[in-house]
């Protein structure tokens, strides 16, 4: 197991993202997270600070850091792949194409939380655009 911030080891997400959209590490996308129980062992967990209010530059900080760890974990396991799009428009279909599931704890089976507050399905379809 590697520790990304051996300081911060009770920390459950792999990154959070500050209102100023500036993105700071947890534990390394290779440690186990502790952020939504059932699903720690094959996800990535990302926070927004903020209850429901995000700024402009969390919103583009958070669809990059999706789209780059998309391309990540689609080439982890086999070849990089010469079409791989670092676009943030292609990024939902490159996704659904490489079997990563993109969504909100909220979202899943048996998960009792209600973040985030916007609707992940949406904010893909959307091309990851902040919500109005």
């Amino acid at each position: 197991m590697r520790l990304q911030n051996p300081e911060l080891r009770a920390i459950g997400y792999h990154f959070v993202i500050c209102r100023s959209g500036l993105v700071l590490t947890g534990r390394h996308v290779d440690e186990v997270g502790a952020h939504v129980q059932g699903f720690n062992q094959k996800s990535i967990g990302i926070c927004l600070v903020g209850t429901d209010q995000f700024t402009p530059e969390q919103w583009a900080s958070l669809a990059h850091l999706v789209t780059a760890e998309t391309a990540r974990i689609s080439n982890r396991n086999g070849p990089a792949d010469r079409n791989n799009p670092l676009s943030i428009a292609a990024c939902p279909a490159w996704a659904r194409e490489h079997g990563i599931t993109i969504t909100g704890h909220r979202d899943l089976p048996n998960v009792h939380k209600l973040c985030p507050c916007f609707d992940v399905a949406t904010w893909l379809g959307n091309g990851m655009e902040a919500p109005k």
